[in-house]
């Protein structure tokens, strides 16, 4: 898997803005200055759950970068699941 990343380094945090909408912003600029998402058009606690959501994004996705790197390949499973020949 290759590290290219295409997408606005995290951490994210969550601003509630001005009431209406919840901005997704980097953690280390101000609130106001960039955002990486907006989200709106929902009752304001679906609002807060998806702009979480949204910037749990960099997380999950380093995270599941670390599951593919450690796990297994087909040849480590074929020899963990065939039993020993020379017994």
């Amino acid at each position: 898997m290759q590290d290219r990343q295409k997408h606005t380094p995290g951490p994210w945090v969550v601003d509630s803005g001005n009431g209406s909408a919840c901005y997704i912003r980097p953690a280390d600029h101000e609130p106001g200055v960039m955002a990486v998402a907006q989200v709106c058009k929902r009752g304001w606690s679906e609002k807060q759950a998806n702009a979480r959501l949204i910037a749990a994004a960099p997380d999950m996705l380093a995270a599941l970068v670390e599951l593919v790197r450690n796990f297994p390949t087909d040849s480590d499973l074929h020899e963990t699941m065939m039993p020993n020949e020379d017994i």
